[in-house]
């Protein structure tokens, strides 16, 4: 906790309202919110509506394949637009015709570490015709990381 200086006790300014902690931690952060809900600075039913939506429908964090590829595995997607999902793909010279989708997700890499830039990834929950279910990725944002994305298989679904 910071201490007041002696300006602030002088003029009975509180020390809660001297400059904003650089590091809050997170259980100053909640006890924060609760404060503002009391005050009225935010709705008192849940501190965050309307800043955050849950991934699906039912709350869970997105799903994740049952088999996940230790090295993803290279296929050819057909898509509408570069960066639109995929129509049809070739894995593993088997032609897979997408009846259903959901997605796209996208895992950005570590940016704020300086490291050299990896490519982004939106990542596809797919169906194809005869019911078996791939995690697909387009590797690189068309236009504004790579002319030419690439597609992968990275796991299977049961």
């Amino acid at each position: 906790m910071r201490g007041c200086n002696a300006g602030q006790e002088s003029t009975g300014i509180s020390c809660a309202s001297s400059a904003p902690d650089r590091n809050p931690s997170p259980g100053r952060f909640a006890a924060t919110l609760s404060q503002w809900e009391r005050v009225g600075a935010r709705p008192a039913a849940r501190p965050l509506d309307g800043l955050w939506r849950p991934p699906s429908p039912n709350g869970l964090a997105p799903a994740r394949p049952i088999r996940l590829f230790e090295i993803p595995e290279p296929i050819d997607a057909v898509a509408e637009v570069p960066d639109g999902p995929p129509l049809r793909f070739r894995w593993r010279r088997v032609m897979h015709e997408v009846a259903s989708l959901e997605g796209p997700e996208r895992i950005a890499p570590d940016w704020w570490t300086g490291e050299a830039p990896a490519l982004s990834r939106d990542y596809f929950r797919v169906e194809d015709a005869e019911g078996q279910r791939f995690w697909l990725f387009r590797e690189g944002l068309y236009g504004a990381e790579t002319a030419h994305p690439r597609w992968y298989v990275h796991g299977l679904f049961a």
